[in-house]
């Protein structure tokens, strides 16, 4: 995880990715190259739990460009934001039936595959350079 934070010291994003480890011009990854769905909704839910996220969640779905999916998930004071990296998934399964009282399901949208990158922002907190 790394952050970036506002000029009061509070968290403004923060985003996740796999470990990687840097080798010459190659990069390898420690253990698996995606994110954990499960572990990712931990993460979110105990960063932003859900009684301070204000307002009513709207889904944003999902898009995807190239060989890249993006889903995001919106509340009045903070988004959620993952990134896939689909490629040439000639099976790629969307599941947009999801019961989702929390709304973190719903950035998890495509069945066979997880992410590779995740962010959280929080809208109402502008971060400083």
């Amino acid at each position: 995880m790394s952050a970036e934070f506002d000029k009061d010291g509070q968290i403004c994003v923060a985003s996740f990715q796999p470990t990687r480890i840097s080798k010459s011009k190659n990069t390898d990854y420690v253990g698996k190259d995606t994110l954990n769905i499960e572990t990712l909704k931990e993460i979110f839910n105990e960063l932003v739990p859900i009684e301070t996220r204000e307002g009513k969640f709207e889904s944003m779905g999902f898009m995807m460009t190239g060989s890249m999916g993006f889903s995001a998930v919106l509340w009045e004071n903070v988004r959620f934001n993952v990134k896939y990296n689909i490629g040439r998934k000639p099976n790629l399964l969307l599941n947009t039936n999801q019961k989702d009282k929390e709304g973190i399901n719903s950035l998890f949208t495509v069945t066979n595959t997880e992410p590779d990158l995740a962010f959280i922002s929080w809208t109402k907190r502008t971060c400083v350079e």
